[in-house]
């Protein structure tokens, strides 16, 4: 009783270290050979081990412990399943040592959202709330400080991931205000559009679990604040898009639940669909030699390349993780000979990685978050309205590392709910 209750409390300190460091990206790099491309190495493929990632293996030792019984077989039978299909998707990958380690860390995210779902003791307000709160004025606070500066803030911030940086630094992203190139401050994060995609969620994540808590605690405002205001200095248009469409849903669906059910289900349809046609867009597009801007052009270029990687192997995809490698061996717009980027939508990298097999899972995740966001509060409904959008536009909650298990806990906490309604402790 007393280990029992020794654990229990460790679990508690353990989780609320992890959702304070979800914005964090410090991590130690791998580089085997197929880790490059053209001589150049390529964070996506590079195996990582994130401070957060050993956080979680504390929390999958504790797991194991507290469940030696019957329990501890339910989630390894579920992920045996997936696992026949991963098996397929990996040995099928030309790089299937890339697809063996992006399913691990799928497998990672799974055991995430798996720990909120189950642990019906778990105090959400403590636990997720204030931590997830205190993280958002961080991000803020060293995003403000980054603008300032015009670099970045350096010192034991490196700890946290901070990546050493300067507004002269090539590839850095800037502003264009008045003619002036500004700094777009990346936080702890690799990108400013990956920062304003967590800022989005966590944001709607706080109003929505502080309303239903009823917590009005001076931290709870400091955090929405934070959030609104990374928002806003990060300069990104799609997740400034995203929350204007959130903002007007809001006046629209608060007091006609079944009309904004309807809204939710039309926009994830509508997602879809305009992501399977993209390719083929893009295709007619490039053929007609318009001058894009670098951004548009790059991003068209992706998708077409990705309708023609999606035709080599459409049942089970590429293999996780090894778009990269193989639009090499495309030949690509004449402006851009290679990208060594993922496509910039989220259901076509899945699509092209894991084939229609793994889409399907896919599309059934996001109509079973949908169905379970109808009957909670607006606000978890709206984070996932702002995730869709995002993710239309860009790759991060596929494939880096914060904006992937802050995805992880916002499926786990609406997944908690059951026939009785939404469980928050």
């Amino acid at each position: 009783m007393f280990l029992g209750g020794r654990l229990k409390n460790l679990k508690a300190a353990l989780l609320k270290v992890l959702v304070f460091l979800l914005p964090t990206q410090l991590g130690y790099h791998f580089w085997p050979h197929w880790a490059y491309v053209f001589g150049i190495r390529i964070d996506y493929l590079s195996p990582t081990v994130y401070l957060t990632d050993i956080v979680i293996g504390a929390l999958a030792l504790l797991w194991l412990f507290e469940n030696k019984s019957k329990k501890a077989t339910r989630i390894f039978l579920f992920l045996s399943l997936l696992g026949l299909f991963a098996s397929v998707n990996i040995l099928l990958a030309d790089l299937a040592m890339a697809a063996l380690f992006k399913w691990l860390k799928v497998g990672e995210l799974i055991f995430v959202a798996f720990i909120f779902i189950k642990d019906k003791s778990l105090d959400i307000k403590n636990t997720v709330v204030r931590p997830l709160a205190l993280a958002a004025v961080f991000v803020f606070l060293v995003a403000v400080a980054q603008v300032v500066l015009q670099r970045s803030v350096g010192g034991p911030l490196y700890f946290l991931g901070e990546r050493a940086f300067n507004s002269g630094t090539p590839g850095i992203s800037l502003y264009s205000i008045l003619g002036k190139a500004l700094l777009r401050p990346y936080s702890t994060f690799s990108h400013p559009n990956s920062m304003a995609g967590f800022a989005g969620v966590a944001l709607l994540l706080l109003i929505g679990l502080g309303r239903e808590l009823k917590e009005k605690r001076l931290v709870i405002s400091l955090g929405t604040a934070a959030c609104l205001g990374t928002l806003l200095l990060s300069g990104s248009k799609a997740a400034m898009a995203g929350a204007v469409l959130v903002a007007g849903l809001y006046v629209l669906g608060r007091e006609r639940k079944k009309m904004f059910g309807k809204i939710l289900l039309a926009a994830a349809a509508l997602m879809l669909f305009a992501s399977l046609l993209l390719p083929l867009v893009a295709n007619k597009t490039l053929s007609q030699k318009i001058v894009f801007s670098e951004r548009v052009g790059q991003r068209l270029v992706l998708a077409d390349l990705a309708g023609r990687l999606y035709a080599q192997k459409p049942l089970v995809g590429l293999g996780l993780n090894n778009f990269i490698p193989e639009t090499v061996g495309l030949k690509a717009a004449d402006y851009y000979s290679w990208v060594l980027q993922p496509v910039h939508n989220v259901p076509l990298l899945v699509l092209v990685e894991t084939g229609m097999v793994g889409f399907g899972i896919f599309v059934l995740l996001l109509f079973g978050l949908i169905k379970k966001a109808m009957v909670m509060p607006i606000f978890f409904g709206l984070a996932i309205v702002f995730i869709l959008v995002t993710a239309s536009v860009d790759h991060y909650w596929l494939t880096l590392q914060q904006n992937q298990l802050l995805l992880a806990v916002f499926i786990g906490i609406i997944f908690r709910q059951n026939r009785r309604g939404f469980l928050l402790n």
